[in-house]
């Protein structure tokens, strides 16, 4: 799950991701994350989350998504390696590269 926690047209920061509106040259400051929760019956528990790191790509742009998920399951099973049984990844994101990442975890 992606989550959007702060956006401004104004004010922005060194770790802000941009985003520009359709048609525009006005510019959108923002921060995102991706979450690992638990899913299935019952409460949602948020297990951890890991922010998008701007300009962190060959083309100073910011990073997507999968990159980020891929450090924050790394990190997760590292600390949490007996609490994840099944990982469901969004279906069209889930490629090979990230189907190899998560059976080299250990």
């Amino acid at each position: 799950m992606i989550y959007v926690y702060f956006i401004s047209e104004v004010k922005n920061c060194e770790h802000c991701l941009k985003a520009f509106k359709k048609g525009k040259v006005e510019e959108r400051n923002f921060h995102s994350s991706v979450a690992l929760y638990t899913v299935g019956d019952g409460a949602k528990l948020v297990v951890d989350f890991e922010p998008y790191r701007a300009g962190m790509d060959e083309a100073s742009k910011d990073e997507g998504e999968l990159t980020t998920a891929k450090r924050l399951i790394k990190r997760v099973v590292a600390e949490h390696k007996n609490l994840i049984d099944v990982v469901v990844y969004d279906a069209i994101a889930c490629n090979s590269e990230w189907i190899l990442r998560i059976e080299d975890i250990e």
